[in-house]
């Protein structure tokens, strides 16, 4: 009984680690940036209300004249709405300018916020959406954004800036998860917000695994398996089953 009520409370734990994260992930923007060998994806997670103070999309372009959302047609993904967000930014490898093209949008209710950490996170999250249409009807406050670009270079691993065409009044806080070949190498955070309109990524890539840190790893695994040996050989011996 001990060990189901602990496991329960394990699976309590990790569903409450992953709502909260999710939640986590719809204040501020998120940006997953994927560096592969002449291409540069860029994933980006953000309220959708947050759309036009940000990137200056026009709210008309995500709702109707009464303020809702046409949920059925923007749950279907569009990547022309895309092109829209991105119109006004100007993007840059080390300081060359860089067009970066959109490949899907999508929006999610907030209460169904998708994982947002890694370049897959995005790609599901702009892709993907089975959630059936709202019985009532959503606004922008009540959605998160999801949208996806790519940018074909020679140079993936340059600094890449992101000048934004207007700000929140307010600072707003931005992470960015700077891949590699899908392997994380850096998160970092940034403010934007009033005169501060660039978002600056610097590649950097992860520090290699220490020699320390791979031998205590096998140090503790052979100690494991030890111990594992040690309790299969004290098992008792039970006597063989005999018939006449």
């Amino acid at each position: 009984m001990l060990r189901l009520t602990t496991y329960f409370a394990l699976l309590v734990t990790a569903f409450l680690s992953v709502t909260q994260a999710a939640q986590a992930e719809t204040r501020g923007l998120t940006l997953i940036v994927d560096r592969q060998t002449d291409t540069v994806e860029l994933y980006l997670s953000v309220s959708a209300e947050a759309a036009e103070p940000l990137f200056g999309l026009p709210k008309s372009t995500l709702t109707e004249t009464d303020g809702s959302v046409d949920f059925d047609q923007l749950r279907l993904g569009t990547f022309d709405i895309g092109d829209d967000l991105f119109a006004k930014v100007d993007t840059a490898f080390d300081g060359r300018e860089t067009l970066f093209e959109a490949m899907s949008l999508m929006v999610h209710p907030k209460v169904n916020a998708m994982p947002f950490q890694q370049p897959l996170d995005g790609l599901i999250a702009i892709e993907v959406c089975t959630l059936p249409t709202p019985e009532t009807p959503l606004t922008l406050n009540d959605l998160q954004l999801y949208a996806g670009f790519i940018a074909y270079t020679d140079t993936p691993d340059a600094k890449l800036t992101m000048h934004l065409p207007s700000m929140f009044s307010e600072p707003m806080q931005v992470e960015i998860r700077d891949y590699k070949n899908g392997e994380l190498q850096s998160v970092t955070s940034q403010t934007v917000g009033g005169d501060t309109r660039n978002i600056v990524v610097t590649y950097k890539a992860a520090p290699p695994i220490k020699v320390e840190v791979i031998a205590i790893a096998l140090a503790l695994l052979i100690n494991v398996c030890f111990i594992a040996l040690a309790i299969v050989n004290r098992a008792p011996v039970l006597p063989m089953n005999r018939t006449a």
